[in-house]
């Protein structure tokens, strides 16, 4: 997460965001010497959270894709909206594929 927002100039976001779910899905393996690139993109844009997967590929093969929820919230953990300049830069088009 940290380097995607990086990447997106949202740094403070990703300080900000608690992870709450991730689920990781295996489609094929990936072997010793291989080498895995990892795309990210915005799955899903909530209220307050976010949904980032990332894929990981040997080639053209899917390895396995994993969903993480992230939380907007405060510094007490509290759950707050996502603002407006930031949903725009989240928004699925802008996605690293």
């Amino acid at each position: 997460m940290g380097a995607f927002c990086a990447q997106h100039d949202i740094l403070d976001f990703a300080q900000l965001v608690r992870l709450k779910t991730s689920t990781l899905t295996w489609h094929a393996p990936a072997r010793w010497g291989d080498t895995i690139d990892v795309f990210v993109s915005v799955a899903g844009l909530g209220r307050t959270s976010v949904t980032v997967q990332f894929e990981l590929r040997v080639g053209d093969r899917s390895c396995c894709t994993v969903d993480t929820v992230y939380v907007y919230a405060d510094d007490a953990g509290s759950p707050q909206p996502i603002p407006d300049t930031i949903r725009q830069v989240l928004l699925p088009d802008n996605d690293t594929r």
